[in-house]
């Protein structure tokens, strides 16, 4: 398979030398991660933790996939609704059969809390398990599907970091129209992947 550097070039054409093509893939990736349903990303797990008490669970630098609690999987509600869920005069209180969970700051809490009779788990991606070079082909912590719109959402970055040089050094505006038609294809052509792994959902 042709390395990332490859595919980009072969729509894009040759890359200033002022791209970052690392740092371009690295980005567009976390951006995908962050779009698709949880549910592609589960073969690629890179954290089950287990959670025994209230003190909450780490998520900074992860998408959390999936929460929950003695087997019984957890909702995620707003933090507006912490209170409303531990009121037993609530119709939002979470229960053992219906727990959930909510963020707050750095970390996320299952209600009911977790004990050692009912502990709570989550299954996280982190984002730093992933770092893109050109060279590469393919990234084990990143779906084979997801690829194409890696390099198309890359090849976006390089056309708009190429636009902003030629708008203040070019004076030829058909060069300008031809790159803004070029970009404007590139990126519907990025949103047409977007839509099939999302279902079609838009985010």
């Amino acid at each position: 398979m042709a390395s990332f550097l490859a595919q980009v070039e072969d729509i894009v054409g040759a890359l200033p030398t002022s791209a970052d093509l690392d740092d371009f893939l690295t980005t567009t990736a976390k951006e995908i991660i962050d779009i698709i349903p949880p549910a592609l990303l589960l073969s690629y797990v890179q954290a089950v933790t287990s959670v025994a008490d209230d003190n909450g669970q780490a998520i900074e630098g992860t998408k959390i996939l999936s929460v929950s609690r003695a087997g019984y999987p957890a909702k995620e509600v707003p933090y507006a609704m912490s209170a409303q869920v531990i009121d037993s005069a609530s119709l939002h209180m979470a229960t053992a059969m219906s727990p959930v969970f909510y963020r707050l700051g750095k970390d996320a809490f299952i209600k009911p809390a977790p004990d050692g009779s009912n502990a709570g788990q989550f299954l996280l991606y982190t984002y730093e398990a992933f770092a893109y070079t050109e060279s590469m082909s393919h990234h084990l912590s990143f779906p084979d599907n997801c690829e194409p719109a890696l390099i198309y959402g890359s090849c976006i970055k390089v056309l708009q970091q190429k636009l902003n040089v030629t708008l203040h050094t070019d004076e030829d505006t058909e060069i300008i129209a031809a790159m803004q038609v070029e970009l404007a294809t590139i990126t519907k052509s990025y949103e047409t992947q977007i839509m099939i792994l999302t279902g079609g959902q838009k985010k």
